[in-house]
């Protein structure tokens, strides 16, 4: 509700306290986990701390592969995320690979003609652009 609300220092600690919860609790695989990290990941992205941001999508996203492979819905979307965190820090080079896995993956999973998979070439095409590469 504080992330909605886009009151990301209130959000902040809780996302730190639940991430950890889950994580002694269920492990650090478990999906659960992973989306409080992702969820984590947010905030601290939203808050400009992109560093620890990368930290938290990464560990996130290692375990939704892990959990539920690279074509799934939880796990692209984890993967976006982290894609625009590297290119908030100037770095176009490692978002670019990501965010072309996420327009593959949306495509896959919802067609060529869904807004979702529009919006994911877009993304893809932003980096390539970054990049000199379009």
């Amino acid at each position: 509700v504080l992330q909605a609300l886009r009151r990301y220092a209130e959000a902040e600690p809780l996302c730190v306290r639940t991430a950890r919860g889950f994580e002694a609790s269920l492990g650090a695989s478990h999906p659960d986990t992973a989306t409080a990290l992702c969820n984590l990941g947010s905030v601290l992205h939203a808050l400009g701390r992109t560093d620890e941001a990368e930290a938290a999508y990464r560990r996130a996203l290692l375990s939704r592969k892990a959990s539920f492979g690279e074509d799934h819905k939880a796990t692209a979307a984890c993967m976006r995320n982290l894609g625009l965190v590297l290119r908030a820090q100037g770095r176009a080079d490692q978002a670019e690979p990501l965010f072309r896995k996420v327009a593959r993956s949306q495509a896959r999973l919802h067609g060529e003609d869904h807004p979702s998979t529009f919006a994911s070439v877009q993304e893809h095409g932003e980096a390539l652009e970054a990049l000199h590469r379009h």
